[in-house]
């Protein structure tokens, strides 16, 4: 009797972490060992004094009224960091601080959207999926219809600080969040991946590149091309690049071949993804959403802390690369064989 209990209590806590809604498909699930929580007294003191805001200091809530009151409705909460002049606005589902692994997406927002809009486009791909998501304000309006990016690095500490606040009043798992950049954000993708090790925060285990390629003309990307930080400097780093099939054959799509053969040079490792089935919105399909979903699914914490987690489809291009009889021949076509893969 008390074995059957005990089984019951295991099964029901495993099936938290797949998808519920009835009548809904199951995807994977999140598994392995949970990763431990670091207690709220060894964030930095600027974190644990962070409190949600009513407003986002940047007006954007008098700009975007309806995404505004949209993201409040569905129960977003909004934190400020004035010292970065700029916000963040997260979701977490009323079961979250239940959950034993407590994951979170921090996204960046499209060039001509605003944090909230794209938090709100994010709430029905996750319906189901038990994870937060953070949305950051990267576009900084400086006059009417006039913006400017923030710096890489002060977004970077906007990202890292975003991570934290979740760690540290949400108990989320701040060393296992995805990075996603919608459209132009994705640009930043190499930045942030090499900022993410030097600092040594390691907030993230993929990067996924939405419809947008990454820049390789910064400066830091220049600098791990030239071994100033050593061989393979995004060594493991996890890029997802996914690009609609009205990309195909277009800009994103050759930058994207491009910037996969820069981030293997660099160490990373890369899963290339087309748009499934007819629908070319990344947002409006959930397919599209579950091939980061399954990589995600793929990192397990007690890999993670050992350094042990490699991508299959990356680690068999490597093998494909190695071996000598493939010398000359394009492995890019080879990949694109594979499903799921150009």
């Amino acid at each position: 009797m008390t074995n059957r209990f005990f089984l019951a209590i295991g099964v029901l806590l495993c099936s938290t972490l797949a998808t519920v809604d009835a009548g809904e498909k199951k995807t994977p699930s999140i598994t392995g060992l949970v990763s431990p929580c670091v207690p709220k007294d060894q964030f930095p003191l600027a974190v644990q004094k962070m409190r949600e805001d009513k407003r986002d200091l940047l007006n954007i809530y008098l700009q975007d009224k309806a995404g505004y009151e949209a993201a409040k409705k569905a129960g977003a909460k909004i934190v400020n960091i004035p010292e970065l002049n700029t916000f963040f606005v997260y979701y977490v589902h009323d079961g979250f601080q239940g959950m034993l692994e407590k994951r979170f997406f921090v996204i960046q927002h499209e060039q001509n959207e605003n944090a909230y809009q794209s938090l709100l486009k994010m709430l029905p791909l996750i319906k189901g999926k038990y994870v937060g998501v953070v949305s950051v304000q990267w576009k900084i309006p400086v006059a009417t219809g006039v913006t400017r990016d923030l710096e890489t690095d002060a977004l970077y500490q906007a990202l890292s600080r975003a991570a934290d606040y979740l760690g540290c009043h949400e108990t989320a798992r701040r060393n296992l969040a995805v990075w996603v950049g919608f459209g132009k954000a994705a640009s930043y993708a190499a930045d942030i991946a090499f900022l993410d090790r030097k600092t040594g925060n390691k907030n993230f285990v993929v990067y996924s590149c939405i419809s947008g390629a990454i820049d390789e003309s910064t400066q830091n990307v220049k600098d791990m091309l030239i071994v100033k930080y050593g061989q393979d400097p995004l060594e493991d780093a996890q890029f997802h690049l996914w690009a609609g099939k009205n990309h195909q054959r277009g800009y994103i799509c050759e930058k994207q071949e491009q910037n996969e053969k820069t981030l293997s040079r660099l160490g990373a490792l890369i899963d290339r993804y087309k748009g499934v089935g007819e629908d070319t919105e990344f947002f409006t399909n959930p397919a599209c959403f579950n091939q980061i979903w399954q990589l995600w699914c793929n990192y397990k914490y007690e890999d993670i802390v050992k350094g042990q987690h490699k991508s299959p489809r990356s680690e068999y291009f490597r093998k494909l690369e190695e071996d000598p009889r493939n010398r000359g021949v394009d492995l890019q076509e080879i990949l694109r064989s594979i499903p799921g893969v150009w």
